[in-house]
């Protein structure tokens, strides 16, 4: 991972874990700046991976710009989709499934300008269908 633009943003990051873990989150891998001596003149943080996330969660519903992953579980299908069209953002999205058609079936149902199906295609064809959602 490279550098974070600026120590304004850098700041927003660790707001945005501290936030996380205020709200219930937990901190399974990183949530904090490198103790590495030779990084410390940087802008950097760790990659970091935040579970026990609910959908109402702030770092759930905003976009953190930052090397933050968040994973909220779900049961079944119905509720994945569910999950992920409960936001007001949607510029982009990706499906992995076992096979194409699968992720095609699921991708199809995501408000979502361009969602990417178990490949890297995007930004794809579907980018230039216009917006449907808000970007972050």
């Amino acid at each position: 991972m490279g550098p974070i633009i600026s120590k304004r943003q850098l700041e927003t990051i660790e707001k945005y874990v501290q936030v996380g873990t205020s709200e219930g989150a937990h901190v399974a891998a990183g949530g904090a700046r490198p103790a590495d001596p030779s990084l410390g003149g940087g802008y950097y943080f760790q990659p970091t991976l935040l579970e026990s996330v609910s959908a109402g969660m702030r770092v759930a519903q905003e976009e953190i710009f930052g090397p933050v992953l968040t994973v909220i579980p779900y049961d079944n299908e119905d509720q994945a989709v569910a999950l992920a069209n409960d936001s007001i953002y949607g510029l982009a999205g990706g499906v992995w499934a076992s096979t194409p058609d699968r992720a095609m079936t699921v991708a199809r149902r995501l408000r979502t300008d361009c969602p990417p199906r178990h490949r890297r295609d995007w930004p794809s064809r579907a980018a230039r269908r216009g917006r449907r959602r808000r970007p972050g």
